[in-house]
């Protein structure tokens, strides 16, 4: 399978809903199905344009498809995925866009079939609302779309799903499994349990709860904006990545009770130093696209055998590093291959370059303008 035409989203919601609605604007993507439970979340994404024909029944939806996302909460992802991989045709691939990793993929590559192929992913973006109504085209533009790939990954399946999902706009990264999880834990998950903690004790003061909320700032309304969003989701997540969450729970209370500490101690030099550090850090964070117009291929010798390109992209992808295209250049029928990477900016693909060959990769890097 060379081209992606057709694709089902099982999990028609914010998520698949809008992914539903990017994937429908690339010219290459002829047909979009849906998976729902009810009948009104598939006849609402007909109407608002994300699905092209709706299914109550995944079996059915799943036949045709090169691509086969499940949207579904991430407690259920698994049997969803086993549910539908008999009935996939050989060739497709099997992703996700569960917030958790390490057990979604590991359970999913067990239960795999031969002729099919899976590569865990998880979309960086959100919103507070919920529900196929609040689906956006534009929901992953710049934001990360984290992927997961293995050592069992197939080399193809991993660049066609790359190149797909580069075209909705999103940075795509690599990570292993168990860094993801450890990664989203500490900038997503996180985050949303102390929003949640927050407005908590804020709505604890009885006394003044209602003048509380009306002269709450901006940074209270600014940090607490997800709060609001499905809660059931964020149980799911909770209990799904435990292990992560707690331990990056455990460094936060450290982190507090140092804060705690320094200002028990009146310590202003402490305290200057502390918001310094976090205001020089945030200020260094990327957001989007680097403004360089250049883009750079490295090209990379690469041995024939399975797990290459996933050893290459999530190297790239633990240092910060956007794929923008994946393309295999020339395959023979030896040991060897030719791998190009399309990465924006001479800084960008410097840091990609070195951090390869430091793995013993041998590469060149081409610079061209678009």
């Amino acid at each position: 399978m060379s081209e992606v035409r057709s694709v089902t989203i099982i999990g028609i919601g914010l998520i698949g809903g809008s992914l539903g609605l990017a994937l429908k604007q690339l010219a290459r993507v002829e047909h979009v199905s849906g998976v729902a439970r009810k009948q009104k979340s598939l006849d609402s994404a007909r109407i608002i344009g994300a699905i092209d024909a709706g299914y109550l029944d995944p079996a059915e939806a799943v036949g045709d498809a090169d691509i086969v996302f499940i949207a579904t909460p991430v407690s259920s992802i698994v049997d969803m995925a086993k549910q539908v991989i008999p009935h996939m045709k050989e060739g497709a691939i099997l992703t996700d866009v569960g917030s958790t990793k390490e057990t979604i993929v590991k359970e999913i590559e067990k239960a795999i079939e031969p002729g099919i192929h899976f590569i865990g992913g998880h979309p960086m973006a959100g919103s507070e609302m919920s529900g196929v109504e609040a689906a956006n085209r534009d929901l992953f533009r710049n934001c990360s779309y984290i992927l997961t790939p293995t050592g069992k990954t197939d080399l193809n399946a991993l660049k066609l799903l790359y190149n797909l999902l580069s075209r909705t706009g999103a940075r795509i990264l690599s990570l292993d499994p168990q860094a993801h999880d450890r990664v989203a834990a500490t900038v997503s998950h996180l985050p949303h349990i102390l929003a949640a903690g927050l407005v908590n004790l804020a709505s604890e003061e009885k006394e003044e709860y209602e003048s509380i909320f009306q002269i709450a700032a901006g940074g209270f309304y600014d940090m607490t904006r997800i709060a609001a969003s499905d809660h059931n989701i964020w149980v799911d997540i909770c209990l799904e990545n435990r292990k992560s969450i707690l331990d990056i729970l455990g460094d936060f209370e450290t982190g507090l009770d140092e804060v705690k500490s320094l200002i028990a101690a009146s310590d202003r030099e402490g305290l200057v130093a502390w918001f310094e550090s976090a205001s020089d850090v945030r200020k260094r964070l990327k957001s989007g696209k680097p403004s360089e117009v250049d883009v750079y291929n490295l090209l990379i010798a690469i041995p024939n055998k399975p797990g290459v390109l996933s050893e290459i992209t999530l190297a790239i992808g633990k240092i910060g590093i956007n794929i923008e295209d994946v393309q295999i250049v020339h395959t023979t029928e030896g040991d060897t291959g030719v791998l190009k990477l399309a990465v924006f900016g001479k800084d960008e693909a410097d840091r990609a370059a070195a951090i390869l060959r430091e793995k013993g990769y041998t590469l060149s890097v081409e610079g061209r303008f678009i």
